[in-house]
Protein backbone atom coordinates (compact mmCIF):
# COMPACT_ATOMS: atom_id res chain seq x y z
CA UNK A 1 0.00 0.00 0.00
CA UNK A 2 2.73 2.16 0.35
CA UNK A 3 3.54 2.50 -3.06
CA UNK A 4 -0.18 3.64 -3.61
CA UNK A 5 -0.41 6.11 -1.01
CA UNK A 6 2.66 7.62 -2.11
CA UNK A 7 1.13 8.28 -5.50
CA UNK A 8 -1.60 9.46 -4.18
CA UNK A 9 0.18 11.89 -1.79
CA UNK A 10 2.24 13.00 -4.94
CA UNK A 11 -0.97 13.97 -7.03
CA UNK A 12 -0.53 10.84 -9.64
CA UNK A 13 -4.21 9.24 -8.55
CA UNK A 14 -7.18 10.16 -6.46
CA UNK A 15 -7.36 8.64 -2.79
CA UNK A 16 -10.43 6.61 -4.22
CA UNK A 17 -7.83 5.25 -6.76
CA UNK A 18 -4.89 4.58 -4.44
CA UNK A 19 -7.25 2.40 -2.43
CA UNK A 20 -8.02 0.38 -5.17
CA UNK A 21 -5.03 0.04 -5.85
CA UNK A 22 -4.46 -1.48 -2.61
CA UNK A 23 -6.88 -3.70 -2.70
CA UNK A 24 -6.09 -5.32 -6.10
CA UNK A 25 -2.81 -5.51 -4.82
CA UNK A 26 -3.40 -7.31 -2.16
CA UNK A 27 -5.64 -10.07 -3.72
CA UNK A 28 -2.77 -10.81 -6.36
CA UNK A 29 -0.54 -10.47 -3.43
CA UNK A 30 -3.09 -13.03 -1.27
CA UNK A 31 -2.73 -15.33 -4.22
CA UNK A 32 0.72 -16.00 -4.65
CA UNK A 33 0.62 -16.83 -1.15
CA UNK A 34 -2.28 -19.55 -1.92
CA UNK A 35 -0.50 -20.41 -4.91
CA UNK A 36 2.66 -21.23 -3.02
CA UNK A 37 1.04 -23.06 -0.02
CA UNK A 38 -0.36 -25.66 -2.32
CA UNK A 39 2.66 -26.42 -4.18
CA UNK A 40 4.31 -26.71 -0.75
CA UNK A 41 4.47 -30.08 1.17
CA UNK A 42 3.66 -29.97 5.03
CA UNK A 43 2.60 -26.50 5.43
CA UNK A 44 0.28 -25.80 8.00
CA UNK A 45 -2.14 -22.85 7.38
CA UNK A 46 -3.96 -20.60 10.20
CA UNK A 47 -7.50 -20.11 9.09
CA UNK A 48 -8.61 -16.57 11.04
CA UNK A 49 -12.19 -17.08 10.60
CA UNK A 50 -15.16 -20.18 11.00
CA UNK A 51 -18.24 -20.40 9.47
CA UNK A 52 -18.28 -17.11 8.21
CA UNK A 53 -17.55 -15.37 11.82
CA UNK A 54 -14.07 -14.12 12.72
CA UNK A 55 -11.61 -15.90 15.39
CA UNK A 56 -10.30 -14.67 18.43
CA UNK A 57 -6.98 -13.37 18.66
CA UNK A 58 -6.04 -15.78 21.40
CA UNK A 59 -7.26 -18.65 19.25
CA UNK A 60 -5.14 -17.23 17.04
CA UNK A 61 -1.76 -17.18 18.59
CA UNK A 62 -2.44 -20.46 20.24
CA UNK A 63 -2.59 -21.73 16.69
CA UNK A 64 0.52 -20.25 15.36
CA UNK A 65 2.46 -21.19 19.16
CA UNK A 66 1.28 -25.00 18.42
CA UNK A 67 2.31 -24.90 14.86
CA UNK A 68 5.77 -23.38 15.64
CA UNK A 69 6.04 -25.68 18.67
CA UNK A 70 6.03 -28.73 16.26
CA UNK A 71 8.36 -27.03 13.79
CA UNK A 72 10.87 -26.54 16.10
CA UNK A 73 10.27 -30.59 17.68
CA UNK A 74 11.05 -31.57 13.83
Amino acid sequence: GYKEIISSLEGSCTIDEAIEGIKLSSRRYAKRQLTWFRHESGAMRITVDRDGEMRKIDELVADAVYIAKQFLKA
